[in-house]
This record gives C-alpha cells, structure tokens and sequence, in this order.
C-alpha cells in the first residue's frame, strides 16, 4: 500500500501514480506549478490598486480579489464617463451662447444644429464637387439635370427643352442654352453651356 503525497491516504497503486484521487491530483499539480513559479520567479508581495492590502501577486496581477476587479472596472467606466459624457461649457457653433453640451455637441438648440448641419453638408457638397468636376456645381443643378426633366428653373431662368437624341438633351432660356450628353447606361458624360451662341463652360463627368 502506498500513502497518498497530498491527503496522507492509504490506497493501492498503479504505475507511478502518486495521489489517491483526481481530486488530489488536481491539487498535487497546482502546488507544482507554485513551486516552479516561485522558482522562476520567485514571491512577489504586491499592494492591491483597489483597497492597498497586500497579496502574493501571480502571473502579473494587480488586484487581489474579483471584489476588487469589478471597482477597478466600475472606477474606469466612470472615468471614461466623464471624459466623455460630463457636461461641459460650450460655445454654440452658429450664435455664439454658451451651452452645456456632453460629447461632440456644437449647438445650443434644435434650431442651430439645423442650420449647422446645413452648412456642413453644404461645405462637403463643395468639396465633392470640386473634387469629381473640377468646379463646384451646385447640387440642385446635378439633380435637375439627372432627372432629365423638360423644364427647370436655375438662377432665376426658367429652361425648357429644345430638342433630344438617344445620348443628348438640350434646354433653352432666352440666349442661354445648356446641353448634356449621356453615356449608354443614361448617365452624365457632360453639360455644355452656350450663351449667345458661344461655349461659356464644359463640363466633364
């Protein structure tokens, strides 16, 4: 009979069995891995960075206890919350009042935001536009002309079409004139403008 290394049991053994149960067994390698552990490297006492106690740290920890864990992580997400979502004071990007805003907010009101987005999908039209053409168009000519309607009013004139072809159109307004031409799929290729007979501008898409 063989006495088991870790409860002191009595039991039978097969082969180079050393404990008596799995349970045993179990406990036999976490002592191992302890001891090879401290002879690597060696004991480190550490203070934890929750509640300042003292504990043998293992395998890099920094708190002593799951306690701990969750405050450390309830401690961060309310820092975060603060950096993030506190209410601060700010300048309204549109009239100037001050404000208190969390986040990425720039406007005071409801009303302002609408304006400020306004301007903002104005200025990134500006910058597309420039951009694919070379120009900045403005959006409500794009639309119009991909809409291919027969007439259309822009800067104040009123133009209506004048003649069609299977991959071109083209609209009148007293001595303007304003031609596009279509790629087979019927999109853009380009528009012309004419004033009094003469090419002002061409586009290329």
């Amino acid at each position: 009979m063989n006495k088991c290394v870790i409860c002191g049991k009595e039991f039978l053994r097969v082969g180079v069995q050393k404990t008596c149960s799995p349970e045993c067994s179990e406990e036999m390698t976490k002592r191992y891995m302890k001891d090879w552990h401290d002879r690597q490297y060696g004991n480190r006492i550490r203070e934890c960075l929750v509640c300042g106690k003292k504990f043998e740290s293992r395998y890099g920890r920094m708190l002593c206890s799951d306690e701990c864990r969750e405050e450390r992580e309830k401690i961060r997400d309310q820092n975060w919350h603060k950096r993030n979502y506190e209410p601060k004071i700010k300048a309204c990007a549109i009239c100037g009042k001050e404000f208190s805003g969390r986040g990425r907010s720039k406007t005071c009101s409801n009303e302002c935001k609408a304006v400020y987005k306004k301007q903002q999908s104005k200025k990134e039209w500006k910058m597309y536009s420039k951009n694919k053409y070379g120009k900045i168009i403005t959006r409500y000519l794009i639309n119009k002309l991909t809409k291919l309607e027969d007439e259309f009013t822009y800067k104040g004139e009123k133009y209506v079409v004048e003649g069609s072809g299977e991959y071109w159109k083209r609209w009148k307004s007293q001595n303007k004139k304003l031609e596009i031409e279509l790629e087979t799929d019927g999109k853009v290729k380009s528009v012309t403008f004419w004033k009094d007979g003469t090419i002002v501008e061409k586009l290329e898409y």
